[in-house]
């Protein structure tokens, strides 16, 4: 009898609607804005890792290509040149960039040093390439985000065999 009692209690709380309406509509409307504030986020963040993967390809190949001139430059008159700071700036990419044009500064810088572990008569000129510039502020959702500065750093090394040990 009580179960029976019971039953039918909760069938006529799910037949009866009345006044649970609005508390539905009110509870499947935050659930929904809560997952597309969550969808935007994710959109917005991936939309940024993206510009800042395109800025650190564009300055890796630009820099690459400056190490390659130097190098052609060593092979055809056997010196590197002036090594003066290169600059330019990363084109902004309509689709995705909305900042402004990131300037950037490649720095050169030569060392000389010998080679122990091939043999004291081995030595090798070292060029590095330290590329650096700062990225503006990306995500306007997070106030503490901060314009970040980053670098990219090559070598070419070119070996050179001593006909007289230098000690």
């Amino acid at each position: 009898m009580y179960k029976k009692n019971k039953l039918q209690a909760t069938k006529s709380i799910f037949m009866n609607n009345r006044g649970f309406a609005l508390a539905e509509t009110i509870a499947a409307t935050a659930i929904l804005s809560f997952a597309l504030v969550g969808i935007m986020m994710m959109v917005e963040y991936a939309r940024v890792r993206a510009v800042v993967n395109y800025h650190d390809r564009y300055v890796l190949l630009r820099t690459n290509g400056e190490l390659q001139k130097i190098k052609y430059q060593h092979f055809v008159h056997n010196n590197f040149g002036l090594l003066n700071p290169v600059e330019f700036t990363i084109p902004q990419n309509t689709k995705r960039d909305r900042g402004p044009e990131v300037p950037v500064k490649i720095n050169f810088q030569v060392n000389f040093a010998t080679d122990l572990d091939v043999g004291l008569d081995v030595g090798y000129n070292s060029v590095t390439a330290i590329a650096q510039w700062q990225e503006y502020k990306p995500l306007f959702v997070d106030k503490r985000t901060k314009a970040q500065k980053r670098y990219i750093q090559l070598r070419e090394d070119y070996y050179i065999l001593r006909s007289t040990p230098w000690f």
